[in-house]
């Protein structure tokens, strides 16, 4: 029968023998080791455990073979002999703090600005506490080096009964005292790491991180300070808190395809310096994407950080570029929804994260979908904020891609006030008032229900205070010139205020069922699911949203000059569009060329790659970003209108997901034109 290797070993040790390992150097402290920490008063209290005999915890250390002798920490306050090449040594899992302390009172050293030497015995003391911080005078207050020396009796000599009595009391009780130790035989860092997360620490716990950090360091590179200086105070300013730990496992996915356990702890410190800038860029691309595309307005709004380290992936496969195709960009953005709200990343991350990566290759070589995720079984009224659901952030970025308005100035929201840091607070943020709502019976977590939320400013919510939804939002409406314009302001917050509204009959049941529809609709959207143009209908929906588009870049650009075509319109434009107006006219001898010239009817020439190219052409942006808001989101939704049309006007097979995409551009476009399709099945959020 095999006997099984015994991975712990458990003794105790006295202060001498630790002491003196310590000072041979047999017992080290890691790099994955922090700083030492403690202040005197931790090392006094100590001092008095041991005496009182209280139990001072268990010290774990890790038998580590020389192949890690890399990990360890020269510490030149120690004094230990230089580290050994070959040689095996104990280093510190758990107990750093302990030990450090009573080496260095035992040896009077000097840690930064803290002189141990000062630890000493008080012999007259009055209290229950011995242990001191004073100068030593070996009369009444004896250092602690002098009390547990081989030849006290120079001390003691000196001392009377009394003081005698207590300094060999003393002495014998540290000497004695047992101070229990488990050591840890792993051969390899992985095996001591499953043991070394299952301890009970007394201070911060350290993590799989520190570890990796510790584990890839060398004189020339290190991984923690690199992360801190590339990346933590370089993005934390715009983007917030950056989470280190996702930075070994964009490592691993770019090194190894895999972000497991085993391939982060694999990782190499001359293969990490070679792919070092490329994942410092690659990352940064991967916060780019996430703030200007998918709504991600600081870091607490990602629903799952897991995703920067995969997106890191994407990038640097494709050369640190921007997204190489619409495609692309699409199945990203797929991806990202789909996962945020099937929760696909609420558990086996690494796992997760690794299938992803796979997929991103196959994406850029073969442009293979990402597969579809199960959305439809989300109950958002029954669904709470709070901070750490997937599904909660993923709402934030979807109420942030609408470009809230404020509800009486109408102008942009701005998220990055401090008002808008914790979206959890029971006064903040909701539509119907949590002390409105309290009144009327409702418990306090039903108040925090997500079709309660949305973005709030300060002083509005002071205005709006508890008062009831049907009083404040008729104050609100009544303020505007039309109602039209109410209904738009209030769309970009995805309420619904239509003459059937709960709102309106402070009907709070009713509001939340309308509001989580137009939620859920929008969730549908962004991850691609669902369709509702009849196929008779298509033609005439476009050919109304490109007569709106017409108007619109006529009445904006008529406003600046008349003779907008010469000026406003882009020179590649302007020459395609003269040429076809030209044909016509061949074709058509009867239509004066002073009719042609009219700049209206010369945009009925103009197709949707014209309407983009003028709407989002360097001087003209300007012009209409206060109706489009975005213009990443402007210029993908023309690309998805596009290929909508095209397949429309030439007749061709319309797939899924042209139909899907070009649904979701007419009802994007819709608004800022201010275009009724409610009677085509599009009807815009009230």
């Amino acid at each position: 029968m095999l006997m099984k290797e015994q991975k712990l070993k458990v003794s105790d040790e006295t202060l001498g023998s630790l002491i003196n390992d310590i000072h041979k150097g047999d017992i080290r402290i890691p790099r994955f080791q922090r700083e030492y920490v403690w202040k005197m008063k931790d090392t006094l209290k100590l001092f008095d455990s041991m005496y009182e005999e209280y139990p001072i915890g268990t010290i774990f250390l890790w038998d580590m073979p020389s192949q890690y002798n890399h990990m360890l920490r020269e510490i030149a306050d120690l004094s230990q002999p230089p580290i050994e090449k070959h040689k095996q040594y104990k280093v510190i899992l758990d107990g750093q703090q302990r030990l450090t302390s009573l080496y260095a009172v035992v040896n009077t050293l000097k840690i930064g600005s803290t002189d141990f030497g000062r630890v000493v015995v008080d012999l007259d003391t009055e209290t229950e506490t011995y242990f001191k911080d004073r100068q030593p005078d070996d009369l009444r207050f004896v250092s602690v080096k002098n009390l547990l020396s081989q030849m006290p009796f120079s001390i003691i000599k000196n001392l009377n009964e009394e003081q005698q009595f207590k300094f060999e009391s003393i002495r014998d009780v540290l000497l004695k005292y047992p101070i229990p130790v488990v050591t840890v035989n792993a051969d390899n860092i992985r095996d001591a790491v499953k043991i070394f997360e299952r301890i009970n620490q007394r201070g911060k716990r350290l993590t799989r991180y520190d570890l990796i950090c510790a584990s890839v360091w060398s004189d020339d590179f290190n991984l923690r300070e690199r992360v801190s200086h590339d990346i933590v105070s370089k993005f934390s300013s715009v983007f917030g808190k950056i989470p280190e730990a996702r930075i070994p496992q964009a490592l691993a996915l770019i090194t190894r395809d895999s972000a497991e356990e085993r391939h982060q702890f694999a990782l190499e410190v001359e293969q990490v310096i070679s792919v070092w800038d490329k994942t410092v860029k690659g990352f940064q691309l991967a916060i780019d994407l996430v703030r200007e595309n998918l709504g991600v307005a600081r870091s607490d709004f990602l629903p799952y950080d897991a995703f920067l380290p995969v997106l890191t992936k994407y990038f640097s496969e494709i050369g640190l570029q921007g997204i190489s195709s619409h495609e692309q960009r699409r199945q990203l953005e797929y991806w990202y929804w789909r996962s945020t709200f099937s929760q696909r990343y609420s558990s086996a991350t690494d796992t997760r994260m690794t299938e992803d990566a796979q997929w991103l290759r196959q994406l850029i070589i073969e442009n293979t979908p990402f597969r579809q995720l199960q959305v439809d079984n989300l109950d958002l009224p029954d669904t709470y904020m709070s901070r750490t659901s997937a599904i909660a952030r993923g709402i934030l970025c979807i109420l942030n891609l609408q470009q809230p308005r404020h509800f009486t100035s109408k102008a942009k929201v701005n998220l990055n006030t401090d008002h808008f840091s914790k979206f959890t607070s029971a006064e903040r943020h909701h539509i119907f008032p949590a002390a409105f709502l309290s009144k009327g019976g409702y418990k306090w977590y039903q108040t925090r229900s997500l079709a309660n939320f949305c973005f709030i400013p300060a002083d509005l919510n002071k205005k709006i205070s508890n008062r009831a939804p049907s009083d404040y939002m008729t104050e609100i409406r009544d303020g505007y010139e039309s109602q039209d314009e109410f209904k738009r302001v209030m769309s970009t917050h995805l309420i619904p205020v239509g003459e059937d509204s709960g709102i309106w009959t402070d009907d709070y049941e009713l509001f939340l069922q309308q509001r989580a529809r137009l939620l859920l609709y929008e969730i549908k959207r962004r991850c691609g699911i669902g369709s509702r143009i009849n196929t008779e209908d298509q033609d005439s929906v476009v050919n109304r949203l490109e007569v709106a588009l017409r108007n619109k870049i006529h009445e904006t650009l008529h406003v600046q000059t008349s003779e907008y075509w010469s000026q406003h319109i882009p020179t590649h434009t302007h020459d395609n569009l003269h040429r076809k107006i030209e044909q016509e006219a061949r074709k058509a001898p009867g239509n004066s060329a002073n009719r042609l010239d009219s700049p209206r009817i010369k945009l009925d020439y103009c197709d949707v790659t014209d309407y983009a190219d003028i709407i989002l052409s360097k001087s003209n942006w300007d012009l209409f970003q206060g109706d489009f808001g975005s213009k990443g989101e402007c210029n993908r939704n023309f690309g998805d209108l596009r290929e909508y049309r095209n397949a429309l006007k030439h007749n061709r097979d319309m797939s899924n997901i042209v139909s899907l995409r070009g649904e979701a551009a007419i009802e994007w476009l819709s608004h800022p034109l201010n275009v009724d399709l409610s009677e085509y099945g599009i009807k815009s959020p009230e």
